[in-house]
C-alpha cells in the first residue's frame, strides 16, 4: 500500500481557490455511482485529489425493536407526555413531541440503507454530505451504539459533530490511522446533555 498523499491546508485552500473559480457547484464533483471525480487540472499539478480510504456501512446504527415490553413502554411514554403536555395546555410542543416521537419509532423499526464513504486528500464524503479538512475541529473518537462501532469527528461550523458508522472491524485501524493526521483522538467529557439522557435511559427504560 502506498504512503497517503496529504496535503497541507495552504494546499487545501489553494484548491478550494482554483476550483471556486472555474466550477459553481460542488468543491469536487461526484459521478454516477457516489465516487468523487478526481481533477485533473495543470493548475492542480500535485494537488490532485487521491482517494485515501472507503468503506461501506449502514447510515445510522440498528436494532430492531421486537419486544412487546417495547412497544407497551413506547405507548405508556406517548400517553404520558400527551397528557401532560395537554395539561399544560402546550398544543405547540405537542406537536413537536409527536412528530420526535413518530420519527424515533420510524427509526426503530426500518433498517437504515448502506451507504459509502470516501475519505480523500481534500476531506469525507458520505452520502450526499462532503466535509473539507479546511471545516475540520480538534478530535475524533470512537463509541458503541446497540454493539455497532461509531466514528465522531468535530468540525469547525454546523453540525459541530458527525458520526459515521464503521462498519467491519477490519476498518478501525484504517479509519485510526487516516484521522490521527488531522485530528487529536480524545473523547470529551459528557455534557450536561449526555448525562441527562444517560439518566433518562436508566430510570426509563423501554426494553
Amino acid at each position: 500500500m502506498s504512503e497517503p498523499h496529504f496535503l497541507t491546508d495552504a494546499q487545501l485552500q489553494e484548491v478550494l481557490t482554483a476550483q471556486t473559480a472555474a466550477t459553481t457547484g460542488d468543491l469536487v464533483p461526484v459521478g454516477a455511482d457516489g465516487a468523487p471525480l478526481l481533477p485533473n487540472s495543470p493548475d492542480l499539478s500535485g494537488l490532485q485529489e487521491e482517494l485515501l480510504f472507503s468503506w461501506v456501512s449502514p447510515e445510522r446504527p440498528f436494532r430492531p425493536r421486537t419486544s412487546p415490553h417495547y412497544r407497551r413502554n413506547l405507548w405508556l411514554l406517548l400517553a404520558l407526555i400527551v397528557l401532560l403536555l395537554i395539561f399544560l395546555n402546550q398544543l405547540a410542543l405537542l406537536i413537536v413531541a409527536l412528530s420526535l416521537i413518530f420519527m424515533g419509532f420510524v427509526l426503530a423499526n426500518v433498517p437504515p440503507r448502506k451507504i459509502r464513504h470516501y475519505i480523500t486528500n481534500y476531506g469525507i464524503y458520505t452520502g450526499d454530505r462532503f466535509y473539507s479538512w479546511l471545516g475540520r475541529g480538534r478530535r475524533f473518537w470512537w463509541e458503541m451504539a446497540h454493539g455497532q462501532e461509531e466514528l465522531i469527528f468535530e468540525t469547525a461550523g454546523f453540525p459541530y459533530r458527525v458520526v459515521l458508522m464503521v462498519g467491519h472491524q477490519r476498518n478501525h485501524e484504517h479509519l485510526r490511522q487516516i484521522m490521527s493526521h488531522y485530528f487529536i483522538e480524545q473523547k470529551p467529557a459528557p455534557t450536561d446533555i449526555d448525562r441527562l439522557i444517560a439518566w433518562w435511559h436508566r430510570t426509563f427504560p423501554l426494553e
